[in-house]
């Protein structure tokens, strides 16, 4: 299994996406080293359920259901939508979604997700330089009144839909040399702000996503720096970070809890 922090920086976004659960309602922190684990209130689901003490993040592959993965991993469907409050129907679940499972003792865990960013640049310098000037203009690129802006300038180096490693692409990696300015896509709020500074190397490494109007969260991956807070208002263009030492940006969007193509959005 890949490093723990990747997992859990997915768990906040599985949790938070979909505005469900509140601030108080959301797994504790036991941990701040590279092996954060997280703890959630026990839910009494059946017989056959238990209390973990950490989680796995899995994105939903094709030919996958809930009850595979709750056969697969050792626990009940009904454990399943417990932790997975952005399910309302088990039967209505899509490729790329990302789901939270309770690691159960004895069982192997799903393989991390973010190892696959691991190696992925295309360049193996995209990472060294000065960080590149990032001024509005390169964001909107001439279109202000856009719905979304380019979150910062730089060379697409994956799409939406690639296949990466085995895994389908949520969304999109952006090169440009580490110190970057990384800038919200829209106005929002941030309702995920992950700084593990002891492990910036670890799955996506530091991570913020912005809740925005009209059920869309803009999610910003393997970060150096880390400029807002949770539950911080952000407007478009501002600066809410900066690309981190791999010198890649994993950007993501998503809408009504489902990830989306981000360049039919941006300008």
């Amino acid at each position: 299994m890949g490093v723990r922090t990747s997992l859990t920086i997915s768990l906040l976004l599985v949790v938070l996406v979909s505005g469900c659960k509140t601030p108080s309602q959301r797994p504790h922190r036991t941990s701040t080293s590279s092996t954060t684990t997280y703890s959630s209130p026990d839910v009494q689901t059946g017989s056959s359920d238990f209390s973990p003490s950490s989680y796995s993040v899995y994105s939903i592959r094709q030919g996958d259901t809930l009850y595979s993965l709750a056969k697969k991993y050792g626990v009940s469907v009904d454990r399943l939508l417990a932790e997975n409050a952005q399910i309302d129907n088990p039967s209505d679940i899509a490729v790329g979604q990302t789901i939270l499972i309770p690691e159960k003792p004895g069982v192997d865990p799903p393989e991390d997700p973010g190892e696959y960013y691991a190696g992925s640049l295309t360049s193996s310098n995209a990472s060294s330089g000065s960080p590149r000037e990032v001024s509005r203009s390169s964001l909107h690129q001439g279109n202000p009144s856009a719905r979304f802006w380019w979150p910062t300038a730089g060379r697409l180096t994956r799409k939406y839909g690639q296949k990466v490693r085995g895994f389908t692409e949520p969304g999109i990696g952006i090169s440009a040399p580490a110190g970057t300015r990384v800038c919200a896509s829209a106005d929002g709020t941030v309702i995920v702000r992950v700084d593990e500074r002891g492990s910036p190397e670890a799955g996506w490494a530091n991570v913020v996503a912005i809740r925005h109007s009209g059920g869309f969260v803009s999610w910003y991956g393997l970060l150096g720096n880390v400029s807002v807070k949770e539950w911080q208002k952000v407007r478009q263009g501002q600066k809410i970070g900066t690309v981190g030492s791999r010198g890649e940006l994993a950007y993501r969007l998503y809408r009504r809890e489902r990830p989306v193509d981000p360049q039919r959005y941006l300008p």
